[in-house]
Order: C-alpha cells, then sequence, then structure tokens
C-alpha cells in the first residue's frame, strides 16, 4: 500500500505511455526485484491503518488449535518419512501416490538410461558447458540486432544447475512403468525453450488435427453432422513414449515450417531454429551422481517439449491421411488420436501398420470399438447413428478430493462441488448420464466429510446451467486490478481477515487522498502452506538420492565437514547441515580454518556452493588483498573447510541476509575475532 501510494501520481500521468500488454516482447524481459519501500510518515492515516490492521491479526491469531489428523495418522506420517528403504512418487496422470521400494525404483530409472538409446552417459556434468553454449548464442543474437538487451538478459540464466531426472509410475499399465520426467527448472536451456515453446504454439494450435483439451474435443464430436453411417468404428491410438521418440532432423524440419508461418515473429526463423536446436542439444541431467544428456527426442519436462512434439506430429498426421482410405473423423490431442473409420476393420488394422511405417522411431497402439470407446476423459459411445460422450474415470483414479478438514480455505471447499459438477455437465450429454455421474460425484464427496447438504447445494446451483454455454470458448480478459493484494500463508489459526480490513476503511479515508488511491479494501489472497504430500513425495525422492552410496568426490565435497563447529571463543560449538552436497544453492555457509580449529568467516550464495567456494579458493591462491586470505597468510588453501549452515528454499536475498548477520553473531566472526568486516544492517 506504501508502494501504491508513493506511485500513485506518477502511474496516473504515464498511463497514456503504458506499452500495450499485447505485445509479446514485453513477457521476456528480466525484471529485477525491488525492495524498495518508502518510510512511514508520508500520510499519518495511511500508516495509522496499517498499524491497525497489523495489531488486529496479531492479536487476533487463535492461540490454541487441533491437528486435522489423528495421532495414529501423525505416527504413520512419522513412519512413512523416516522409512529409508522406500520412495513415494505420485501415480502418473491420476491422483494418489505410490509407494515403491528405494532400491526397486533407482534401479528402474538406471535400466530406463541403459535401455533407451535416447540417452548417453557422460563423464562429467555439462551445465557449465551448456552455459558457455547459451551464452555464445544469446550474444550473437543481441549483437546481430535480433533481440533486445532485456531479452538478452532473460535469456541467460544467472546460476544454472542441471536438471534432474525423476519417474512417475503408469498405475494404469502393467508392471506400473515410470514416466521419466526431467525436472528443466533453472537449467541452462529454460528460457530459450520458454521463448521457442511460445515462437511455435501459432502453428501448434493451427493444426487440422489439433484438440485443445476436452472441452474442445466434445466441441468438435457435436460439429460431426449426425446420424453417421451404420458400419461406423470407433478407433484411438498412442504413441509409445512420444517425447523421447521424436526424430530430431524430421522435428527440426517441422518446426522451420512453423516458425516460418507466424504471423506475429518476436525472433527471426534461423535464430528461432537455432535456440531449438540449442535446447534439444543440450538437455544435460542427473541421477543420483550419474550426468546423462539426452542424444534424440525431447525431454518430458522441458518447456520446449510438447510443441517439438506437436510441430513433428502435425507433419507425421499430413503422411498419415496419404493412405487409400481416410478417416470419417481425425483429431489429436499431443499423442493421443481419435477418429471414426467407416472402411472396415481389416482396413483400419492396415491403418494403423500405415502409420506405424511413416517413421522407425513413432510406434502407435490401435484400440477399436463398434460401440463406445474412452478418450481422455471422456467416454464416447454410439448409438443408433448418433455420437454420446459421457464422464470416464480410469480404475486407477482414486477421486482423493480435497477433504472437509483439510487446511484450506472455506471458499476453496465450498466451490469444489460446484466445479467438479460443471466438468460432469459438461461431458455428460444425456440427462442420464449427468444423474449417474452426479450421484458418484456426491457419494465420494461425502466420503471425504462434506455433507449432504451442502453438496446439493452447490450441485443444484450447476442442474440450472445451460451445457450449450459451458462448451463456448471464453476469452480470457484481464481487467487491470486496482485493489492492492494482501498475500498470506493460509492458517485456520488466522482471524476473519477480510472483516478486519473493511472495518478500519473509515479511518483510512479520514485523508481524502487516501479515499482516491485507495477505492476499494486490499484483495485479500491465500498462498497454500506445505501439505503432507510436498513432505513425503519430494523431500524424500531427494534425500534418497542424497544418501546414495555414488557420493560426489569433487574436491569442494571433500573440503565440506559436517559436525559441530566452535566460534572463534571456542566457548560454544554448533550443529551444520548434515545432508549437503557442492551443488547445494540459496544457503548460508561457513569457513573453518583447521589449524585454528575455528569458524573464521560467514557467508551467503544464491548460487551452488561450488562455484562460492571455488572463488574463495581462487583468491587464496592469488593472494588477493581481502580479509580471509590475510588470515590464510603462512596457511595453505588446504587448510580451509567447509560448512554448510543452514540451507534456504523458497526464502530470498533479504532472509539470506538477516541469517547471514544471525550466524556471524552466533560464531562471533566480525573482525578482529573472525574475517567478516560488517554486519548486513
Amino acid at each position: 500500500m506504501r508502494l501504491r501510494e508513493f506511485f500513485y501520481t506518477e502511474d496516473v500521468k504515464d498511463d497514456s505511455n503504458r506499452k500495450s500488454e499485447d505485445d509479446p516482447r514485453e513477457r521476456f524481459k528480466l525484471r529485477k526485484k525491488s525492495y524498495f519501500t518508502p518510510n512511514k510518515g508520508r500520510d499519518m492515516w495511511l500508516d495509522l491503518y496499517i498499524e491497525l490492521i497489523k495489531n488486529d491479526i496479531v492479536n487476533s491469531l487463535k492461540r490454541s488449535g487441533k491437528l486435522n489428523i489423528s495421532h495414529d495418522e501423525q505416527s504413520a506420517f512419522q513412519s512413512l518419512l523416516h522409512n529409508d528403504d522406500i520412495i513415494i512418487r505420485p501415480a502418473d496422470k491420476r491422483s494418489g501416490i505410490v509407494i515403491i521400494d528405494k532400491a526397486e525404483y533407482i534401479n528402474k530409472l538406471y535400466a530406463e538410461m541403459k535401455s533407451n538409446e535416447s540417452y548417453m552417459e557422460t563423464e562429467e556434468d555439462l551445465t557449465m558447458n551448456s552455459l558457455k553454449i547459451v551464452k555464445q548464442l544469446v550474444n550473437k543474437m543481441y549483437r546481430e540486432g535480433a533481440i533486445s538487451k532485456e531479452m538478452q538478459a532473460y535469456l541467460i540464466p544467472r546460476y544454472p544447475r542441471s536438471g534432474k531426472l525423476n519417474g512417475n509410475p503408469k498405475l494404469h499399465k502393467p508392471g506400473a512403468p515410470l514416466r521419466t520426467i526431467v525436472n528443466g527448472i533453472n537449467t541452462p536451456t529454460e528460457k530459450l525453450a520458454e521463448v521457442a515453446e511460445y515462437e511455435l504454439n501459432e502453428y501448434v494450435t493451427q493444426s487440422p488435427s489439433y484438440l485443445r483439451d476436452t472441452t474442445d474435443f466434445i466441441d468438435k464430436i457435436s460439429q460431426i453432422k449426425q446420424p453417421i453411417p451404420s458400419d461406423t468404428i470407433l478407433f484411438c491410438f498412442d504413441v509409445c513414449k512420444l517425447y523421447p521418440s521424436v526424430p530430431r532432423v524430421e522435428g527440426l524440419q517441422a518446426c522451420e515450417e512453423g516458425l516460418t508461418k507466424r504471423s506475429k515473429p518476436i525472433i527471426p526463423t534461423r535464430y528461432g531454429l537455432r535456440m531449438i536446436e540449442t535446447v534439444l542439444d543440450n538437455n544435460n541431467f542427473n541421477l543420483g551422481q550419474k550426468h546423462y544428456v539426452q542424444t534424440d527426442g525431447v525431454a518430458i519436462g522441458s518447456r520446449l517439449g510438447k510443441n517439438f512434439a506437436c510441430s513433428y506430429m502435425q507433419k507425421w498426421d499430413e503422411q498419415l491421411m496419404n493412405f487409400e482410405v481416410q478417416p470419417w473423423f481425425y483429431k489429436r490431442f499431443i499423442d493421443d488420436g481419435f477418429g471414426l473409420w467407416t472402411g472396415g476393420i481389416e482396413k483400419l488394422k492396415q491403418f494403423s501398420e500405415f502409420a506405424n511405417n511413416i517413421h522407425q522411431n513413432i510406434k502407435v497402439e490401435l484400440r477399436w470399438s463398434h460401440q463406445k470407446l474412452e478418450f481422455l476423459d471422456t467416454l464416447v459411445r454410439l448409438e443408433n447413428g448418433n455420437i454420446y460422450t459421457e464422464l470416464y474415470r480410469k480404475p486407477s483414479d482414486k477421486q482423493l478430493y480435497i477433504q472437509k478438514t483439510s487446511c484450506h480455505p472455506a471458499h476453496t471447499k465450498k466451490a469444489l462441488a460446484y466445479g467438479l459438477g460443471i466438468r460432469i455437465k459438461r461431458i455428460c450429454e444425456k440427462v442420464p448420464d449427468y444423474i449417474k455421474h452426479r450421484e458418484e460425484l456426491k457419494q465420494q464427496l461425502r466420503k471425504r466429510g462434506y455433507s449432504g447438504r451442502e453438496i446439493e447445494q452447490q450441485l443444484q446451483r450447476v442442474d440450472k446451467l445451460d451445457r450449450q454455454e459451458l462448451l463456448k470458448t471464453k476469452k480470457k480478459t484481464e481487467p487491470e486490478e486496482k485493489r492492492v493484494p494482501l498475500v498470506l500463508t493460509y492458517s485456520k489459526m488466522l482471524p476473519d481477515i477480510r472483516n478486519i480490513l473493511r472495518k478500519h476503511q473509515k479511518v483510512l479515508y479520514n485523508s481524502e487522498r487516501m479515499r482516491t488511491v485507495f477505492q476499494e479494501p486490499p484483495l485479500l489472497a491465500f498462498r497454500r502452506d506445505k501439505n503432507i504430500r510436498d513432505v513425503l513425495v519430494h523431500g524424500k525422492t531427494n534425500r534418497a538420492f542424497r544418501s546414495s552410496p555414488d557420493i560426489c568426490s569433487c574436491h569442494i565435497c571433500l573440503l565440506i565437514f559436517k559436525g559441530e563447529v566452535a566460534d572463534t571463543t571456542k566457548r560454544h560449538t554448533y550443529q551444520t547441515v548434515t545432508h549437503t552436497s557442492c551443488s547445494d544453492t540459496n544457503l548460508v555457509y561457513g569457513l573453518l580454518c583447521k589449524p585454528c580449529n575455528k569458524t573464521i568467516y560467514v557467508g551467503e550464495t544464491e548460487r551452488s556452493l561450488k562455484e562460492r567456494i571455488s572463488e574463495h579458493l581462487r583468491d587464496i591462491r592469488q593472494q588477493v588483498d581481502k580479509p580471509i586470505n590475510r588470515h590464510f597468510i603462512g596457511h595453505t588453501e588446504r587448510d580451509l573447510q567447509v560448512v554448510v549452515l543452514q540451507k534456504l528454499y523458497h526464502e530470498g536475498r533479504l532472509y539470506r541476509q538477516i541469517l547471514e548477520e544471525k550466524w556471524m553473531k552466533k560464531l562471533a566472526t566480525k573482525f578482529p575475532h573472525g574475517c567478516n568486516v560488517k554486519y548486513n544492517t
């Protein structure tokens, strides 16, 4: 609110000069975080309003609360969390989680890497090499005027890391094989992939066979002229492992065609193609302490993955239509195709064989029926020459909707039945089908703790909606929000904050200027806190690879000390982080001098520990005039040890610096006792 008030006059004056939000270049600019907050005293009523809100929230917090899980459930949670013999992963495509033996999970991933020719093991982590290639390309694009200075900064990551390989079990398939996914967040090519994906989007969405989602599929089915021929066959095919199987040469040719057909390009075609090639050639990732690079196809998890695969499949569809008999209707959602066939079963099988011979990498599995067939989350039925759709759920779908006792805002749980009811109404064409699935939904929500009355109230709202209106595509409009957002992590201990905001609004309006600046109360929004799934799924997977016997043996990891450290007075000792490695980022660290047997310096870094400690070692070797190096006169770099004092997750620079200062005071590392020159305050 202080920022809104501070810049209010400037906002009004510059309204006419704002750049169009439709310009895609505005999406790809590096915006530096600002920590500026105007000081108090600019408006006494604003200061009073903020103070009243803060005090009211703090004073109205509930002093005691009750956990929403039982004692037995708490014990089970702790047992799962500390059982190092298991891995917990989300099920592929469906709700629910899967408990897997840790050794079996890791062996399955290694087996997939060995058996799939699209992956190759490398001797070292190629992340920094990939970053060098990205920098060369982006800097060349900037020098030749292909991109702006702002986009150049956006495309080059500051502190990249290699991708991480995970696997989600496919419960709907025999043997529950793993779908391998590479986490591409913060990799060297992440931003290149994001821009390339945007540039290909127009080409992909204009494909004759393109399906956006289930609603789009139902809309296109409804446009078929009915009744249809009596010998019509429903058919589907699934492409086996599409992303790793897309042939790169043909895929790049399809992308080149897509880039040349753009109506509003933001990057020249030749450089757009170079960006795509760079993303494909530099998909390197880690599995434990082993390093791999993908040599064919595109990674599941890459921002480019969907549009690169769909660009190739568009050209594949064109070749598929060269078969002697054409499908009566054909559409495709990424790797799942659906169609209506009127040429007989034998010709349909020949059509499938023809599809499998278009390219040796692309193989399809055919399913067909004369009566009904599932596609996406719909069941398509043929009855008396007419096509009908209803909701389809895979047997593996656990329907684990939010529990009534779950720690979510009341409006979220209240809207659950309404949202799920709209989905049923949209998909089910016949009223009896809608009523059947409506009743099933009601029973499932009753099992999750919701009362029949509140469920019925929401579903009655759905009953009154027109299905044809629900099937219409609504254009997203984003009107400028004039209300200041108040974002809090949700907790049941919080009071009624909306009421508090409105209660004190009259205080703010004692100022005529504040009445103009803030015409409405702040907009309350909640972010969710960590849930059980976050802790069990992601936490255990990360720990499994940290405790892997294949430990990193680089020179930085050999310097890491794990245990208790003493302050410079040697009166107090403190426990350090035990699970850590050279690749850890966003942390507070300490430097130990072995001959002195004490911590002499505390620092913080957003980058990897390896990068930051390498800089300290270089300064010691080159005898740079810095406090740490002055301490090491008479010592060598072999006398240095590193400890990780505290690891952070989502917190930023300001919080890191606060913790850094806290550890400086604990360990007494400020000069002259240690090598820290000053505190951050």
